[in-house]
């Protein structure tokens, strides 16, 4: 794959109004730190190291953001990469995302703590915990009631003629202000203007996607997952078409970046194996050394280690799920569905069906179908014991 940099907030990553005005207040004063702290109420943009590097940055709201590089080799080098990425590598993160189903609701949290927030006085750097309140980041309204306790929402409400962008934004402006209610195992947003009572989703991913999305997400990254399955249905017939489409709707969350090369090539290997992979991808680059500290040494290596590079950039979960899917379809490499069970597959352009590794299930399935067939043709080509055998006599 293409290298490529992940921004991952901890909070709400949505490109809009002061998310998106912090998001760019980020992007403009990064400088190769692994995480960026944006801090309302800071004086200006401070820079620490701990270990690794870090940055505060003046900002209209509290957030956490972490930055990754993933390499070409699919391996995410960042702050505990291993435990946002599964294993530390992209893998089939894609298939996983664009086959989720049945997915539950969960009830949101009304206050979230974040651990050692930096704090600049003069020229120290403290830190402390704080705890601040989460509002509804939705409110969708109750269109049905039906039997059993069971309800529909749905957004857009029923009349409205403009297509949605923004389901979260949109609902939450048009109902808001709001404030959180939790009832019966269930998360409400109350409008304060007409005391309406609303659905606030959050959405409970697969634990492979849940570690990279950001708390509070809601229908935004609902209706991304949509319009990418949409899109990869597309790309089994018009491969073309759908990689424009999925251009025009990425632009919002992937865009030109920068980066360092040490960032981008050295510490993905090293993250996949070290010295020795190092060492190894070095002497394609024409560089001998018997570890990375001697590869260092060299003024040369070290040279092109710190040059800076054009990089791919995604800014939160669905910015990574969008990258993804726009290089698969620029290597022309679409879709297909599985003939049996409709899933949507990748690899060879010809195939027809799940792999073991696509859906265990409809593999086993078919495996065990396939059997029975088979029986069932072995027998039918075997002799009538009541049938002589041999050649029939002549009259």
């Amino acid at each position: 794959m293409k290298p490529l940099q992940v921004w991952l907030p901890q909070l709400k990553s949505a490109a809009t109004s002061g998310a998106g005005r912090d998001r760019d207040r980020a992007l403009g004063e990064w400088a190769g730190e692994l995480s960026m702290w944006l801090l309302p109420g800071a004086e200006r943009a401070f820079r620490w190291r701990d270990g690794d590097f870090f940055a505060g940055v003046p900002a209209e709201d509290l957030n956490r953001v972490d930055v990754y590089h993933i390499g070409n080799n699919g391996v995410a080098y960042g702050l505990e990469a291993r435990k946002r990425f599964s294993s530390g590598r992209i893998n089939d993160l894609l298939d996983q995302w664009l086959n989720c189903k049945n997915l539950p609701f969960y009830i949101a949290p009304t206050r979230i703590e974040f651990e050692n927030v930096p704090h600049l006085k003069g020229h120290r750097i403290t830190f402390s915990s704080r705890r601040i309140k989460v509002g509804p980041t939705n409110a969708f309204p109750i269109v049905d009631l039906g039997d059993a306790g069971t309800f529909t929402a749905v957004w857009p409400p029923p009349g409205r003629t403009v297509k949605t962008v923004s389901p979260d934004a949109e609902s939450a402006e048009e109902q808001g202000p709001l404030d959180s209610l939790i009832e019966k195992g269930m998360s409400w947003s109350v409008s304060r203007k007409t005391g309406t009572r609303n659905l606030w989703v959050v959405v409970g991913w697969p634990e492979d996607i849940q570690s990279l999305v950001a708390r509070g997400e809601g229908a935004d990254l609902m209706l991304a997952r949509q319009q990418m399955v949409s899109i990869a249905t597309r790309s089994v017939d018009d491969l073309q078409g759908a990689a424009i489409e999925a251009a025009r709707l990425a632009s919002a969350h992937v865009f030109d970046g920068h980066t360092w090369q040490a960032l981008s090539w050295f510490w993905t290997l090293y993250a996949q194996g070290g010295d020795e992979a190092v060492v190894f991808g070095a002497e394609d680059l024409g560089f001998k050394g018997k570890d990375a500290t001697d590869l260092w040494r060299n003024t040369e290596f070290r040279h092109l280690m710190m040059k800076r590079i054009r990089i791919r950039r995604a800014w939160g979960a669905v910015g990574l799920f969008w990258a993804l899917l726009l290089e698969r379809l620029e290597d022309k490499r679409g879709f297909g569905l599985c003939q049996r069970c409709s899933r949507i597959i990748s690899g060879r352009s010809n195939k027809a069906f799940c792999s073991r590794r696509d859906n265990p299930e409809c593999f086993r399935q078919r495996r065990a179908g396939d059997q029975r067939s088979s029986r069932t043709n072995r027998a039918s080509k075997k002799p009538n014991p009541s049938m002589p055998r041999g050649k029939a006599p002549s009259p």
